[in-house]
This record gives structure tokens, sequence and C-alpha cells, in this order.
């Protein structure tokens, strides 16, 4: 897409055809640039190269004409080329930034099997109350999906009004994907019926950062211009989460651009904890709706601090995956040598039920690469050594070093 103004289209052709007349040796710097403002203008010909020699003072001889007629003509062919390009977000950058040792994929780098497996039922208990469903696990939801305690259905819609119910104060929620959610639900419940099992996600309703694409929904990259936008690509983050069985319910507001600025089109999304405080960004709708009990889990995206931020902020879990770890295609792209995915949830556990979904390379995306993830994690927390900084806490100040400590 072009976004360049006339005026601005004008100074970069004036400024390519000075550069190739000063590479053929012709004339002086009054000259070429008189030679570059008129064939800007419109066609090149022969009498507006003697017009541009009067206005500079220059001579030139027939031979060096002919030559500044020809490299005129090739400068503006050339522009006029790259300018019919269409130009996008999802075009991938000339250069690839891949900080990785190895390209090599692992055998088995996505960690669970195909669907069709049987989780593990465990002795869940229906909660007596909608409102402690809500905040259930996904592994608590699994199970009482698997037991038939519940239906993915009553779960969507149980979802979906929470959604309505609190947005209107916290503003999380961009677009409301019902029928979509609806039809995913009841497919679920239908294969949970008939034993085919998609994994841990399958039937559990969850929100998407509105700078990612599914057809048919706008994609308002947090811009009110853009509100009414559709981008008919489905992004490879969601494909693989429908893939899992996972549906999804709405798109969940950002900040302008997911550039951490403080500006929501909708308006201000809040901490569902302290409403008159800001959820943070820029991943703040998916913070937001995750610590509210609103989604089951949900999904942002990080270039500097946009899922560990508003997680702090809101009380819920974020994971900003290594980059390349987790696939950008059809999400709006902010620095193609920063950017990372990564869910939002309710728990630790939940992020890595949802990582180990939606990891694993792409050709989409040239960074996305396989590497070994199986969750949950089989390693002793005791092998594990733990760096802090004692300029920012100790152990017996820090709650989080404390916490580390107790697991071991």
């Amino acid at each position: 897409m072009n976004h360049l103004s006339p005026t601005q289209d004008a100074f970069y052709s004036r400024r390519q055809a000075v550069a190739m007349l000063s590479a053929a040796g012709i004339g002086s710097t009054v000259l070429q640039r008189a030679l570059a403002v008129q064939a800007a203008e419109g066609p090149v010909t022969r009498e507006m190269i003697v017009s541009a020699e009067w206005v500079s003072g220059v001579t030139l001889t027939d031979a060096q004409r002919e030559t500044a007629l020809n490299v005129l003509k090739w400068s503006r062919e050339g522009t006029d080329q790259v300018r019919k390009v269409e130009l996008n977000n999802a075009q991938l950058p000339g250069l690839n930034f891949t900080p990785f040792a190895s390209s090599a994929a692992s055998p088995d780098p996505r960690g669970y099997d195909a669907p069709g497996r049987q989780e593990p039922v465990d002795a869940t208990v229906r909660p007596d109350s909608d409102e402690e469903l809500a905040f259930s696990s996904v592994r608590q939801l699994g199970n009482l999906l698997r037991s038939r305690q519940v239906s993915s259905v009553e779960l969507t819609e149980l979802y979906l009004n929470r959604l309505r119910r609190y947005d209107p104060l916290l503003k999380c929620v961009v677009t409301f994907m019902d029928v979509l959610a609806m039809q995913q639900a009841r497919k679920a419940d239908d294969e949970l019926h008939r034993n085919f099992d998609r994994g841990p996600l399958h039937g559990i309703p969850w929100g998407l950062k509105d700078i990612f694409a599914w057809p048919g929904y706008p994609t308002s990259w947090g811009v009110g211009q853009y509100r009414d936008r559709v981008i008919n690509v489905k992004s490879a983050v969601a494909e693989r989460l429908e893939s899992a069985g996972a549906v999804l319910i709405a798109k969940l507001a950002t900040n302008t651009l997911a550039g951490g600025s403080t500006i929501w089109w909708r308006g201000k999304t809040r901490n569902p904890w302290n409403p008159r405080q800001d959820a943070g960004g820029s991943s703040s709708g998916s913070a937001a709706a995750a610590a509210a009990g609103l989604v089951g889990f949900s999904i942002g995206t990080e270039t500097s601090a946009s899922i560990i931020g508003p997680s702090r902020r809101c009380g819920a879990v974020g994971l900003r995956s290594t980059y390349g770890r987790i696939s950008r295609f059809g999400c709006m792209q902010l620095c193609w040598s920063l950017d990372t995915i990564g869910p939002i949830c309710g728990y630790v556990d939940d992020c890595g039920l949802v990582l180990e979904a939606i990891h694993g390379s792409d050709p989409r995306d040239r960074a996305a690469v396989d590497r070994p993830f199986v969750w949950p994690s089989s390693r002793d927390l005791t092998s594990i050594r733990v760096g802090y900084d004692p300029r920012r806490g100790d152990l017996d100040t820090s709650v989080h070093l404390r916490g580390l400590r107790e697991l071991g």
C-alpha cells in the first residue's frame, strides 16, 4: 500500500533522478535538480532538457542530452513500477532476524499427540456458582467438560454474558463473535461426546487481541478509523487454537497500533481490580478479560512489556514467549525483530497448556522455529538456579523470591 502524498512522491522521484544523473556525470547540481523537477511533472522530452540547461546556465552536448534523456526515462519508469507494488503489514522484510544457534527442528517439537487422544479426567466437581466456574482454570474446565458436568455451549454463553456485563466498565472488548463462538462450541461438544478429543483446550472459550485477523470480523489494530476494516486472513495463532478445539468468542481491546500509548479508541481499558486505573498496554483487553474471569484464556503480544505489563497490573499470568517461538502470521507487526506472542491466563498451568498448542514453525513467518516444549514439565525445580538483582529485593522482602524458595 502506497502511503506517500503526491508531494512526497515528487520529492522521492526528484531525489532518485538527481542521484542517477550524478552517477552518469551529467551537468552541475543546479542542472540535475532542474531536470529532476521537470521529470517528476510529466513525460521526459528533449525540449525539457534544453529548458533545464537554460535555467541552470549549463550547455550540454547532443550526446549528453541523449544520455540524460535515457537516464530520466529509466528513473521514471522504475519509480512507477515500484509504486504499483501493493505492500501491507504481512509483507516480510527483506532481512530476517534469526538469533538462534541452529535451525534444526526437534523430532517431536510440538510436544503433544495428534487430535483423537483422550485427556485424563480428574475428579473435578462443578463449583456451586457460575462466578466460581468462570474463574476456574483451563484444566479444571477441561475436566468438567469431559465428565459432562458442563458443556462448551454452556461455558461459551457464560463467558459471552460476562463480557457483556462487565465491558461497559472495563472496555476490554472490541468485537463480540457470538455466531462463530456458538458454531465452534457446538462442534466441540459433538466431538467430545464422540470421544474425539483435541487436547486440553478443546471446548474452552478464549479471547484474541484485536491486532490478529480472523475472516469476516473487523480487525482495528486499536485505531478507530479501522473499526470496520475486515482482513480476510486467519492468523496462525487462531488457526492453531481452532485446531486445538478452543472456542473464539471475542476480539479484545488494545491501545493505538499496540504501541503502548494511552489512547484507546473505545475508551480506556480498566484494571478489573481497580477500575480507576487503566489496564496497561498494549495487551490491555486480553489482561483485563483474563483477570476478571471473562474468558478461559486470552492471547496478547509484546514488543516491550505489552504482555507482562498489563498482566502484572491486572493480576493475571502473562507469558512473553521467546522470540521465534510462535508464528506472527496474520498479526499486526510493530517491530519484526522484537515482536512476540503469548498467552494471558488466570493460572501458570494454563499458560503452559496454551503455549503447547500454539508454538512451532510456520513458512509464513521465517523467524518462527520448532523447539521442544512439553507441559507440564517433569523437571525437578530444585535443579534450577535463579539469579536476582539485590537492588530490587532480597529473599526476606520479595514475595516472588520467597515463593521460588518455597518451591524448592
